[in-house]
């Protein structure tokens, strides 16, 4: 699939989330493109409802099913970046200094992974309201 418009961005994306839901292992081809890697099975990831795509390439999806955010590098490698500690890990976004935030909706909070990997939270109590 192409990465291009923005307006096709969040279709490849989604179909990217069903691939590595599937178990698939993703590579970024050096014409934009980010592909299947036949024959592979990574990691899957279940229930991917948020994406974010990373400055080098690296396609970010938090895993409602798994609680945790997962990150597929554009050699198909796949990594937890938030592991545990999240109710219900929802929207993505990155900021231009390389922080991850995460929307933790039955958390009530939102979360900051930083560059370093230190998670901590960055809005809300964890109490609704």
């Amino acid at each position: 699939m192409r990465l291009g418009a923005r307006a096709g961005l969040a279709a490849a994306l989604a179909a990217l989330a069903v691939a590595i839901a599937a178990g698939a292992a993703l590579a970024v081809t050096g014409s934009d493109r980010i592909e299947t890697v036949p024959g592979t099975a990574g990691a899957g990831v279940f229930q991917p409802v948020g994406v974010e795509v990373a400055p080098d390439g690296a396609v970010i999806l938090s895993e409602l099913g798994g609680r945790s955010v997962r990150r597929t590098a554009p050699d198909g490698s796949q990594s937890t970046l938030i592991g545990s500690g999240l109710a219900r890990p929802f929207g993505l976004a990155l900021d231009a200094a390389g922080n991850l935030y995460v929307a933790d909706t039955d958390g009530h909070r939102v979360v900051r992974r930083s560059p370093d990997g230190a998670v901590t939270t960055f809005a809300g109590t964890g109490t609704a309201g």
